[in-house]
């Protein structure tokens, strides 16, 4: 099955979350159409049973607009029987936490 996307499109606004196995893949490509000089920068990491929560700061320019962007983000990937079964991009820290079951 391929990966599939649910929601909007567009990554780092916190609406698309992508499944299956080849969601890495199909996340990827699609960061690569909207940044060039994409990085990422990770701050901090910390792993459940069945999940890992990544922070950082994105590092960008549009594609299309030429607009240098740098954005805080925190990515939850959900792991099931050792493989990436889901992850979603959140904008907001305390909203990626309580995903997680965490608080700050």
């Amino acid at each position: 099955m391929p990966g599939r996307r649910v929601g909007n499109a567009a990554i780092g606004d916190g609406g698309t979350v992508y499944k299956g196995p080849d969601a890495f893949v199909q996340a990827f490509s699609d960061f690569d159409e909207s940044w060039e000089d994409l990085r990422y920068e990770v701050a901090d990491m910390r792993d459940g049973a069945d999940w890992v929560l990544v922070f950082g700061v994105l590092h960008g320019r549009g594609r299309g607009s030429g607009v240098d962007v740098e954005a805080r983000l925190a990515w939850l990937v959900r792991v099931r029987e050792r493989k990436i079964a889901s992850f979603k991009t959140y904008l907001d820290t305390a909203q990626a936490l309580e995903a997680a079951g965490l608080s700050e």
